[in-house]
């Protein structure tokens, strides 16, 4: 028996109806490996993209994105810490651009957390945003403007 219940995202609350998963076919005559059970389609846009937002944990891994990086990828960088007032702020703005703009690939970076990172990046003032294209910064955001930082997605996309 499938339940409706209510979930409250940031946009409010939402009814919400689940559906089973997909039954495998029995009358496949294939190996038991394809005869497992699908994975619903409400899923395949976050299994083909990952999270909007990703969040680097160590210096190291932020290395290995900037360098598996297409040459013709755009990457945004939000230089961020946890106890700045407008990166708070501008954090659901960024989420939302990042939603809007899949073709590109937003970053969220903690200061505190990759220190080595930062010092390396020269950021001086927090909330700074990096556009990163082909390895190198093209452009440069520093305070919590989304509209100036969405004209630069534009821009650079």
């Amino acid at each position: 028996m499938l339940r409706r219940f209510l979930i409250h995202n940031r946009r409010g609350l939402r009814l919400h109806q689940p559906q089973p998963f997909a039954q495998p076919s029995s009358s496949s005559s294939s190996s038991s490996s394809s005869s497992s059970s699908s994975i619903p389609s409400c899923f395949s846009p976050f299994l083909s993209r990952g999270f909007a937002v990703s969040a680097p944990k160590d210096d190291k891994e932020l290395a290995e994105i900037l360098q598996t990086a297409n040459e013709k990828d755009l990457l945004v960088i939000d230089w961020t810490a946890t106890w700045c007032g407008p990166c708070r702020q501008i954090a659901p703005l960024y989420e939302e651009l990042s939603e809007k703009y899949i073709e590109v690939k937003f970053l969220k970076c903690d200061v505190d957390v990759l220190r080595n990172s930062a010092g390396q990046a020269g950021i001086s003032a927090v909330p700074s945003f990096h556009f990163v294209k082909g390895g190198a910064k093209v452009d440069e955001v520093t305070g919590a403007d989304i509209n100036k930082i969405t004209e630069l997605v534009e821009k650079h996309k």
